[in-house]
């Protein structure tokens, strides 16, 4: 209050009172929670309509690493239908956990291990916190 009233004497009761209001006004859309839209993101260099495919064996064991290497972007991570066990994080080994999803921050890395079953493709999808962009690739057995 004593910032208001400290205003109101340089600048008016009024004046300061229209200066309030409008910074109240000011509110975040939902997509602002990122501040950079429509950027293409990429695995291993490839856009989505490129679509960086790795090939496995069904029941073979395969190591991903996800490193944001974005500016300001978290990332949700996940693979439908394959259930993801995280063992390492920042380098560092961590006791795994299983998850079908998680949210990778900027500058972090993590080591997850899949193990598909099924001799059918997988897509490998990063959609960005805001829903503003993505990156997707494929697990494919051929």
């Amino acid at each position: 209050m004593g910032e208001f009233f400290s205003d109101a004497s340089k600048n008016g009761f009024l004046s300061t009172v229209k200066e309030r209001l409008a910074w109240g006004g000011m509110r975040m859309m939902q997509a602002d929670v990122e501040d950079l839209q429509g950027f293409t993101g990429m695995i291993n260099g490839k856009s989505p309509k490129q679509n960086w495919t790795g090939l496995f064996e069904p029941g073979e064991r395969i190591r991903l690493r996800f490193i944001n290497s974005s500016a300001m972007t978290y990332f949700d991570i996940r693979i439908p239908g394959l259930e993801m066990t995280v063992v390492q994080a920042d380098g560092n080994n961590v006791q795994p956990v299983n998850v079908d999803e998680f949210r990778i921050g900027v500058a972090e890395t993590y080591d997850v291990i899949v193990r598909p079953k099924d001799e059918q493709a997988y897509t490998v999808f990063a959609e960005s916190m805001g829903r503003s962009g993505y990156a997707r690739a494929t697990l494919a057995p051929g």
